[in-house]
């Protein structure tokens, strides 16, 4: 059976597409946002994954979004969701649902995630970086309570979602 998930942006339905074993939500035609519940990002996030190449295309109508600041909620549950800065040399902020982990998103943001990593050695000097701050340093804590974050928890989230399988699984 289907689910019926509306859009946090525009309100209208998502239409569901299977990405060969993976199923994703979009606003076709109208936000162009994308839902990804729990662990699905992970499958299309990366440029050689042919799975996503659907998925950067996809038609937006303007006039059907929110503004930028208005509280989003998850289409699955209804929890206001959070929005995280990506990662910090990277002008992209994604919307997380705190209750059952899906991310939400914007049109043209899946674009910019597969982007993100020009190499494997960019990734892995983000890692090295991320390591170094997340193991045992208060003031990244601090910086993260800051922002806006829930702490090291909901931005290890977040990171695993942008590291590759093998470097993700230390967190």
């Amino acid at each position: 059976m289907s689910r019926k998930l509306k859009s946090p942006v525009s309100g209208l339905p998502l239409k569901e597409i299977d990405l060969g074993g993976v199923k994703v939500d979009v606003g076709w035609k109208g936000c162009g946002g994308i839902w990804f519940d729990k662990g699905e990002l992970e499958h299309v996030d990366e440029a050689h994954e042919q799975a996503g190449e659907a998925l950067l295309n996809i038609p937006i109508d303007k006039g059907l979004l929110l503004p930028e600041r208005m509280t989003r909620h998850c289409p699955v549950d209804g929890t206001a969701m959070i929005r995280y800065n990506f990662g910090e040399d990277i002008d992209l902020e994604i919307d997380e649902c705190p209750e059952c982990g899906g991310i939400w998103l914007d049109g043209g943001e899946l674009q910019k995630i597969r982007d993100y990593f020009t190499s494997e050695d960019h990734r892995r000097e983000a890692q090295t970086l991320i390591e170094k701050k997340l193991m045992g340093d208060s003031a990244f804590d601090d910086f993260l309570l800051r922002r806006g974050r829930r702490g090291r928890k909901g931005f290890t989230r977040i990171l695993q979602m942008a590291l590759p399988p093998g470097l993700a699984a230390k967190f």
